[in-house]
């Protein structure tokens, strides 16, 4: 994971500014220090994983009654998010005492986390099409996916169904593809949760139980999602950014991938692929 911020010079006038910030509706834009934990909000996802509870994490760090305990689980999630900035911590405990006041500053940075996350979902929904031929331009996907309608995808399309079989059913897959996809859709198959997707690996992986981890993530699907969501979307099929926005990876110091990124990555890529409509089914 990249390391967070060097810390800058600071002192309680910036946390004040923070509380008399979120105090305004509809000027928070306007204090530095708000604008900063809000960036930090937007990287959460793509730092810390799709089901990181922002508000649950931020409350861990209010002061609480002697008596009650926090669980090593809350206490790591805490550091996590905390990690991100260096006056992440100063500014909850500025909160201390006005819960109503944090209860507003917690959903602020847990509604801009999930924008963030929702923009992502959005960008590789619609450029999931591009991303599953080797070639987009010479072989592009036939029938054509309807974009952010997602009745064709997953089982119900032959391409993203061959990206999400498991590496160990795909020559079973390839002999009768419309067969097996019936199979799923009937419930006479069923896909396990830790069997990893053909579209993890390069094409033409053959599957070694004995060596699972050979070629894993690094499959074209897999590795255009993971460059669209952390280099730009003009990135992922040349690797060449072309446009003038800032990509999230320089914004917050990312100079490798690490864990929470390939995770992230590949659900993204997952949940594009399949016939899901909405994120919370597979949560």
């Amino acid at each position: 994971m990249p390391h967070s911020e060097p810390p800058i010079d600071s002192d309680d006038s910036d946390v004040r500014n923070l509380i008399s910030a979120v105090s305004t509706i509809g000027e928070h834009e306007d204090d530095p220090l708000l604008r900063a934990l809000i960036s930090k909000a937007h990287w959460v996802p793509c730092c810390l994983g799709p089901f990181f509870d922002v508000h649950a994490a931020l409350y861990t760090g209010l002061p609480l009654d002697e008596d009650q305990e926090i669980s090593a689980e809350d206490k790591n999630a805490f550091k996590s998010i905390t990690n991100l900035h260096p006056q992440f911590r100063s500014a909850i405990s500025g909160f201390a005492g006005d819960e109503v006041l944090f209860s507003r500053f917690a959903k602020l940075l847990n509604d801009h986390c999930n924008c963030a996350q929702g923009e992502d979902i959005h960008m590789v929904k619609q450029a999931i099409q591009h991303w599953i031929p080797s070639d987009p331009v010479t072989h592009p996907v036939t029938p054509a996916l309807m974009g952010s309608r997602k009745e064709s995808h997953g089982w119900y399309h032959l391409q993203t169904a061959r990206a999400l079989v498991p590496l160990k059913h795909v020559e079973v897959f390839d002999q009768n593809p419309q067969d097996f996809c019936n199979r799923v859709l009937n419930g006479t198959h069923r896909v396990g949760a830790h069997e990893y997707p053909t579209f993890l690996y390069p094409d033409g992986m053959v599957y070694d139980a004995e060596e699972v981890e050979n070629g894993l993530f690094h499959g074209h699907i897999f590795i255009r999602t993971l460059c669209g969501i952390y280099t730009s979307e003009s990135s992922a099929l040349d690797g060449y950014h072309t446009t003038s926005k800032n990509l999230q990876a320089e914004i917050h110091g990312m100079t490798s991938v690490f864990p929470q990124a390939i995770g992230y990555a590949a659900t993204q890529a997952h949940f594009a692929l399949s016939s899901h409509s909405s994120w919370n089914e597979i949560g």
